[in-house]
């Protein structure tokens, strides 16, 4: 149903059944032919590490909680790191070897921009309002995530006049 129309994020779940996980979802991706179509995840490193020789072209990704060490010297594609506890560090340093950072759920509007979401609704809305930006107002929407927000005060105004 979604082949060539969108792309998925397949989670691997481990719940003590998993005995066969890797092999099945790689079973069933090659059969519906979707490989190309998805990415698939886990909270669990060793299920991804055991879809890899399986389906050595399908983007694996980590869930990342919480972490002891440097997360983005693991062994996958991509980490899925919640948007509460993304950092620009990690972010820096996993594109610096090539890995991509996916940041889930991001619900936020204002931080929607390539984005795990549980609501589609306000994504699709927001991109239909960032469609009709003009490139110049693009650059100032980058530039203001880049820019931490600070009010300018001129030498004379005084704390008690400030908002």
């Amino acid at each position: 149903a979604t082949k060539g129309k969108i792309r998925l994020n397949i989670e691997m779940k481990v719940n003590g059944h998993d005995d066969g996980l890797a092999a099945g979802v790689a079973r069933v991706l090659a059969e519906t032919e979707c490989g190309q179509d998805c990415v698939v995840s886990s909270l669990d490193y060793a299920v991804t590490r055991e879809i890899a020789p399986i389906a050595p072209d399908l983007r694996r990704g980590l869930i990342v909680t919480a972490s002891l060490g440097d997360v983005s010297r693991l062994d996958v594609d991509f980490l899925a790191v919640n948007a509460g506890t993304v950092t620009r560090d990690l972010v820096g340093r996993a594109q610096d070897i090539g890995k991509e950072v996916h940041v889930w759920t991001v619900n936020d509007p204002d931080q929607m921009l390539s984005i795990l979401t549980s609501t589609p609704d306000v994504l699709a809305d927001l991109l239909s309002l960032r469609a009709g930006l003009s490139d110049a107002e693009k650059v100032v929407l980058l530039l203001a995530d880049l820019v931490p927000a600070r009010r300018l005060v001129r030498p004379d105004e005084s704390d008690a006049s400030r908002p």
